[in-house]
């Protein structure tokens, strides 16, 4: 079926390279001891919506949610592909970024996909790199 707006397509969701990426960084997180959850939403709260002139059920989805097992630091992982570079998905990407730094308090690490699906050498240098204040 042909649609007129592509904004009233079914969506495909995530595809399967950025399911692999994230199931790759799981792999990663949790042989470094962090307990990982997939697509944590967040409904935003109605003031941060208000203040940012948001629509007052605004929330986010974010790829992966992180926690040290055993202790009480929390954060969030974003892997960004090929989407992330339309600015409606960077506008969206940084809403995020805030609500999670501003309101939960958490820290928000964005990763590229391209690097998540390299090989497992060079990914986990990647992601030691990037990840090593909340992996230590």
């Amino acid at each position: 079926m042909r649609v007129q707006h592509q904004s009233q397509a079914t969506k495909k969701g995530n595809g399967s390279s950025h399911d692999k990426a994230v199931s790759n960084v799981i792999s990663f997180l949790r042989e470094n001891k962090i307990d990982c959850y997939t697509e944590w939403y967040e409904d935003f709260t109605l003031d941060f919506n208000r203040q940012n002139k948001l629509r007052f059920d605004y929330g986010h989805s974010y790829d992966i949610a992180c926690q040290k097992q055993g202790g009480f630091r929390f954060f969030f992982i974003e892997i960004d592909g090929e989407k992330h570079s339309k600015n409606n998905q960077k506008i969206n990407d940084g809403i995020a970024v805030k609500y999670a730094n501003e309101v939960l308090k958490q820290e928000v690490f964005r990763l590229d996909k391209r690097e998540c699906l390299g090989d497992k050498e060079d990914r986990e240098l990647y992601l030691t790199r990037i990840l090593w204040k909340s992996i230590k």
